[in-house]
């Protein structure tokens, strides 16, 4: 996908944003996977994310030479799911890989089973699960059982853990965890009836079909999910879905299936946008999945745990009202493919979010609207698509990348709102700094591209939490301007006066600046100030 495709896929629909805004809504999503939009109502907050598009799964240069999966010599591809190995224990295949390795009585019964669904209209299970058994490297045998659903659209689910109350009971989810990361991509060739070895793992030219493959079915789903937040949201309820306890079945939410989707195509990006995020209380429906997001880990191996969000007690595994879901774990993992953002606006009808939740986003004010003009151009500006579909932690240990002048602006910011008890912490730091690397990977501007990252992020991830009184914040709001400006007056002696001497233009950190002048203006007017208006 060619750069300046993602900038018309904006304007060919008549919207108008500045590169800048754009390039850096791209990085911080890039950067963390949740990112807040602010500002006026109206200025298209929701469009940004909304037209957000990026390409899917590359396709290899020549596909024409990698051979059709649907009539391939007995195998059939496998991508390691979270679900397959901590989950349900639930993968997808595809249906036109079946005959490569079933039988064909069983694809004549599948075949029969199909016309007889559709014509009946019923949407259940296709067929009763085929006991496979899966060869491993080191001559393991696991059960797995392979089942269809949906006649209309048939979708193929492989198990490596039976359903409750099936005879023959199986669980080879630990193995999958054990022997496999998150994303693999696993060759089982037939051997016998209904015995399929596992022959290779990340194979490259494996992994090229499977790309193939995989935005075959892509193109076929929708991978942005559209939510609007409601005024009455007091629980994470309306996310992730509840025990119903008449039908004795866990209701499935909107998001909660998109992010079993999500799950299934570890290597697909998915983009959840939460509209009006600030109708509600964020920290009354949305503290969960904050939480889990947090506690992330990279592990020496390069894989990541987290926790996982919890939606019922007991069961490992109770029924649901969803077809395609028929059974949900008492927990979730939110998928590392998984992108969030809030869009928000600030009236009598919305809620403030506290510090909890701006600490661990990148807040975007859009409120620039340019009616018959063009915006002025020439700040940061993608050169390349960042990767979303592999997840990369932000760690304190990227601050080791940065140059000496951006540590120590970062150490200086830090001294200076620690005095204070306004300081951030060791998240804020690494977040920073991968921000900042991504930008050097993935975009340009005109003068040093770290100190206009760090310009950036001390906007969008340290003055968001400023709110207070003239009390509170009249000292740290002067001594940040005093030392971006590089005003020569003596800090005693810098006061108003001297603020508007500055040229923000001239400086190295005018976005940051030019927000500052302007909650200090605000606190000095009105006694208050707070960078989300």
């Amino acid at each position: 996908m060619p750069i300046e495709d993602f900038f018309n896929n904006y304007s060919d629909k008549g919207y108008v944003f500045s590169d800048e805004i754009l390039s850096r809504y791209a990085l911080s999503l890039a950067s963390k996977p949740f990112v807040i939009l602010s500002g006026i109502s109206g200025t298209g907050k929701t469009k940004i994310a909304q037209l957000f598009d990026i390409p899917n799964n590359p396709v290899p240069a020549q596909p024409e030479e990698i051979p059709d999966i649907a009539v391939n010599n007995g195998y059939i591809l496998l991508t390691v799911t979270d679900g397959l190995a901590n989950g349900d224990g639930r993968a997808n295949l595809k249906f036109n890989q079946l005959s490569s390795v079933l039988e064909d009585d069983d694809m004549q019964m599948i075949n029969q089973a199909i016309q007889e669904k559709k014509t009946a209209n019923d949407g259940g299970n296709i067929c009763d699960p085929i006991n496979l058994k899966i060869i491993s490297h080191d001559n393991q045998e696991l059960d797995m059982g392979l089942y269809l659903q949906r006649a209309n659209s048939p979708l193929v689910r492989i198990r490596a853990k039976s359903k409750r109350g099936e005879i023959n009971e199986y669980d080879s989810r630990g193995y999958f965890a054990a022997n496999f990361n998150i994303g693999d991509v696993i060759k089982l060739e037939k051997v016998e009836h209904h015995v399929l070895k596992i022959t290779s793992v990340n194979d490259e030219n494996i992994i090229q079909e499977n790309q193939v493959n995989e935005r075959e079915v892509i193109n076929n789903i929708n991978t942005k999910c559209f939510i609007s937040v409601k005024s009455n949201w007091t629980d994470s309820s309306e996310l992730f879905g509840y025990f119903n306890p008449l039908t004795q079945k866990y209701n499935i939410t909107k998001l909660l299936k998109f992010m079993l989707l999500a799950a299934d195509h570890p290597e697909t990006p998915f983009f959840v946008i939460l509209d009006e995020m600030n109708l509600s209380k964020v920290e009354h429906y949305f503290s969960d999945f904050l939480s889990c997001l947090e506690s992330r880990d990279k592990q020496l191996d390069g894989t990541v745990t987290q926790e996982g969000i919890n939606l019922y007690a007991g069961h490992d595994f109770i029924p649901t009202d969803d077809q395609e879901y028929d059974e949900i774990s008492s927990t979730i993992n939110i998928p590392l493919n998984l992108y969030v953002t809030g869009t928000v606006n600030i009236d009598d009808t919305t809620y403030m979010f506290s510090p909890k939740v701006l600490d661990r986003a990148n807040v975007l004010e859009i409120n620039e609207v340019y009616f018959g003009d063009e915006p002025i151009e020439g700040g940061l500006k993608l050169t390349s698509i960042p990767d979303y579909s592999k997840y990369t932690k932000s760690e304190l240990i990227m601050s080791a990348e940065l140059e000496a002048d951006t540590l120590a602006l970062i150490k200086k910011t830090l001294g200076i709102l620690k005095e204070f008890n306004m300081h951030f912490g060791y998240r804020t730091i690494a977040e920073v700094s991968h921000f900042i690397i991504n930008s050097k990977s993935h975009a340009t501007c005109a003068g040093n591209i770290e100190t206009v990252a760090l310009d950036i992020q001390i906007v969008q991830k340290i003055l968001p939490k400023f709110h207070g009184n003239y009390e509170k914040l009249n000292k740290p709001i002067l001594k940040l301007i005093h030392a971006l400006s590089g005003s020569d007056v003596d800090e005693n002696d810098f006061d108003l006066g001297s603020i508007e001497n500055i040229i923000v233009d001239d400086t190295d950190f005018p976005r940051s600046l030019t927000r500052l002048i302007r909650m200090y203006n605000n606190l000095t007017t009105q006694g208050f100030a707070n960078f989300i208006e």
